[in-house]
């Protein structure tokens, strides 16, 4: 800096210095990008499951003991039906499209049809249900119970209890491998994750983590699993086949909730004390943090369109943040709006806000190439003014 007040002209140089600063602004500085849609739905909204195939969005809503269905074309709350009491974790079949919502008070799994929103079965599980993962070559689903330090497997043909399987201190979240069969169990009292044999359903390892585990999410693609831990603010990403801690991310403050984009990767970071949901590459880069309602506790990704859906809890919104669409792909998802004579219109709406960024990406590439564009332009005009000036190449 000293060589380039020395050489240039005061005032060029301060335009130069402002010009490199602002290159380099904008290549350490974070973007918190605004998301484009925030739908309004029912009271204490909490797990988040999507239909990628139909584009409809379940939200299961902790006080209403409701599900709001959102379709996913035009970002709108259509309507909801009842579940049982205090529902939290939700999940679908996407082979039968069966919904499986965790009633969390009622120690109680309901099953229904997710078209027509019909109840299949009710099925008794251990204490406090709060979470559901479903293997989606065999359907046996998941229930993490986390009153009775248990797992409930139900069989996902004929709606039947199969067995509870002891896992570790308070599990709070679950995730299967669809590929290998694994279960991974987040145990928040243990800082542990309780890894299962599917098929045998068989504990095999217990890998130790970071401080509250309170959410699980697996990449069947490659096998890497995504641990959100509440209180250290950090993301533990695990081999799922060696149990290797691969890497520990910072994100924000409180995760509570974890997904992933199965096509790129792309795992998304419900923060429920930061109001933020953080955007992580599937090597764990912190690439963008997004701004989102109060209090988010859930988060599912459309693997059609690459949209994530955020449930904020405390301001009854669910946040759309745009992604990229799957390869097989169009940007334009084609879904009816449900019909279900036993459920009721909400009162909901949709508030479309401006953003900086439709991704929720940084924008770097572009960014990076117009500040070294500026620097250049500065650069040329002054080297030009130097060989027309007189006497500039005085010695």
């Amino acid at each position: 800096m000293k060589l380039l007040r020395r050489v240039l002209p005061a005032a060029t140089a301060t335009v130069l210095v402002v010009a490199l600063l602002a290159g380099m602004a904008f290549v350490v500085a974070p973007v918190h990008a605004a998301s484009d849609t925030v739908v309004q739905v029912g009271d204490q909204p909490w797990g988040v499951a999507v239909n990628p195939t139909t584009g409809i969005v379940y939200v299961a809503e902790y006080d209403d003991n409701n599900v709001t269905v959102i379709t996913a074309s035009n970002n709108t709350a259509v309507l909801n039906f009842s579940v049982g009491d205090a529902p939290q974790g939700i999940a679908l079949n996407t082979q039968n499209g069966k919904l499986y919502v965790a009633d969390s008070a009622d120690n109680n799994v309901t099953i229904l049809y997710g078209t027509n929103y019909s109840q299949i079965a009710n099925v008794s599980v251990g204490s406090d249900p709060v979470a559901v993962a479903i293997d989606s070559t065999t359907g046996d689903v998941f229930v993490a119970n986390e009153g009775s330090n248990s797992l409930t497997v139900i069989n996902g043909t004929t709606n039947q209890f199969i067995a509870n399987v002891t896992v570790g201190d308070a599990p709070a979240g679950v995730a299967v491998d669809s590929q290998t069969h694994m279960v991974y169990v987040a145990d928040s009292d243990d800082n542990n994750v309780t890894i299962v044999n599917g098929m045998t359903l068989a504990p095999v390892e217990n890998v130790s983590v970071g401080d509250v585990p309170d959410a699980i999410a697996v990449n069947p693609g490659n096998g890497l699993v995504y641990v959100a831990e509440q209180a250290d603010n950090n993301v533990t990403i695990v081999n799922g086949t060696t149990y290797a801690q691969i890497a520990n991310v910072t994100v924000g403050t409180s995760p509570d909730a974890i997904a992933i984009n199965p096509y790129y990767g792309t795992v998304y970071v419900a923060n429920y004390l930061g109001n933020t949901t953080s955007i992580l590459s599937e090597s764990g880069t912190l690439m963008s943090t997004v701004k989102v309602g109060q209090e988010p506790d859930g988060v599912a990704v459309d693997s059609a369109t690459g949209s994530a859906y955020v449930a904020s809890y405390l301001n009854d919104t669910v946040t759309v943040i745009p992604g990229t669409p799957g390869p097989s792909s169009s940007t334009t998802v084609s879904s009816t709006s449900p019909t279900s004579s036993t459920s009721t219109t909400p009162t909901s709406s949709t508030t479309t806000t401006s953003s900086s960024s439709s991704s929720g990406i940084p924008e770097f590439p572009a960014q990076i190439p117009l500040a070294a564009l500026a620097t250049a332009v500065v650069v040329i005009a002054y080297a030009f003014s130097r060989r027309s000036a007189p006497g500039a190449h005085d010695g």
